[in-house]
């Protein structure tokens, strides 16, 4: 698969449902994520604007040199690249 593919997946299914949100939390992320829906308990809440927003990671293996990217709130990722 491509990571456009992945990314448009992702973002499919990662919607929440606007009945889980209060009307001032819904707001705070509408404002944030810069997104284009009106409040409405039937409406689907993307986790990011587009799916390009997205990051597809690959790090760490097996042992001690495993990691995870912990994410809360509102984040930007930062990345940059590194010539060996």
């Amino acid at each position: 698969r491509h990571k456009k593919d992945i990314k448009d997946r992702l973002f499919e299914l990662s919607k929440i449902s606007a009945k889980k949100l209060s009307y001032k939390r819904f707001k705070q992320v509408k404002q944030a994520k810069g997104l284009a829906v009106d409040y409405d308990e039937q409406a689907l809440i993307p986790i990011c604007s587009v799916p390009e927003d997205i990051n597809i990671i690959v790090a760490g293996g097996p042992g001690k040199h495993s990691m995870w990217v912990p994410t809360f709130g509102v984040t930007r990722s930062v990345t940059k690249v590194i010539d060996n």
